[in-house]
C-alpha cells in the first residue's frame, strides 16, 4: 500500500518488526509542519528580542501546545520522533538565542537555557508532554 498524506499527517502501512505477518499504521506528522513549526519559533525568538524568561515562556508555550495538541494522537501515532525533533531544535535554538546576548548577558547565558526553562519557567517540554499547560507555568 503507498503512503498517503492526510490533514497534515503521512499515512503509511509498514511492516512489524516483531512478527512477519504483522503490519501496522505508522501515522506521522509531514515534512512541511515540522518546517514550519520551526520557522515560526525562530521569527517568534527574533521578534522578541531581550525579553525576560517568563516572557520568552509565555510567547512559545501557545505555539508549541498549539502544534503540539493538533498532532497528538494517543495510542496510534509514531508523533514522539517528530516531538523529539522539536525538543533538540528548541534546545539548540535557545541556547543560540542567550548566547548571542553578547552585551547583554542574561542569567541564562552559556547555561542550558531549555533545560532551565522547563524546570524554573515552564516552557512545554516536547518529548514528554502533551501539550497540556504544566501546573507550574505561568
Amino acid at each position: 500500500m503507498e503512503p498517503f498524506d492526510f490533514l497534515g499527517f503521512t499515512f503509511r502501512y509498514d511492516r512489524s518488526i516483531f512478527s512477519k505477518a504483522g503490519r501496522f499504521w505508522n501515522i506521522t506528522p509531514k515534512v512541511n509542519p515540522r518546517k514550519k513549526i520551526r520557522q515560526k519559533l525562530n521569527q517568534k525568538l527574533k521578534s522578541i528580542g531581550h525579553y525576560r524568561a517568563e516572557k520568552v515562556v509565555l510567547e512559545l508555550n501557545p505555539i508549541i501546545r498549539g502544534w503540539m495538541n493538533y498532532y497528538k494522537i494517543e495510542k496510534v501515532s509514531y508523533t514522539q520522533v517528530a516531538f523529539k525533533e522539536l525538543e533538540d531544535y528548541l534546545r539548540k535554538r535557545l541556547l543560540r538565542y542567550y548566547n548571542r546576548k553578547s552585551q547583554r548577558k542574561t542569567r541564562l547565558y552559556g547555561q542550558q537555557a531549555f533545560d532551565k526553562l522547563v524546570k524554573e519557567y515552564g516552557l512545554i517540554k516536547p518529548h514528554v508532554t502533551s501539550g497540556i499547560r504544566p501546573v507550574n507555568a505561568l
